[in-house]
């Protein structure tokens, strides 16, 4: 999912807010463990911005914040073709 906070009038911190209610504060994000899945995340491969991370099972959720756009990214890491 993309937003672009001005145009929507949501928040990096109330999309981060109703994150942490289903799956608890998030932890550092470990770009080691995404390996490929970090063209899911992001197309060049590369953050830009503030990252954080849930890990939740074999799934990631990656909340992701470049000037105005916030992206919510869910990746499940079980997935072979992601290494």
């Amino acid at each position: 999912m993309k937003f672009d906070t001005e145009d929507y009038g949501v928040s990096y911190e109330a999309i981060k807010e109703s994150i942490v209610k289903q799956y608890g504060e998030s932890t550092p994000l470990d770009l080691a463990a995404l390996g490929d899945a970090i063209y899911a995340v992001d197309d060049d491969g590369r953050l830009e911005g503030r990252a954080e991370a849930w890990m939740v099972d074999s799934m990631a959720v990656v909340l992701e914040r470049d000037h105005d756009d916030v992206d919510v990214t869910f990746v499940d890491l079980s997935q072979n073709f992601l290494k």
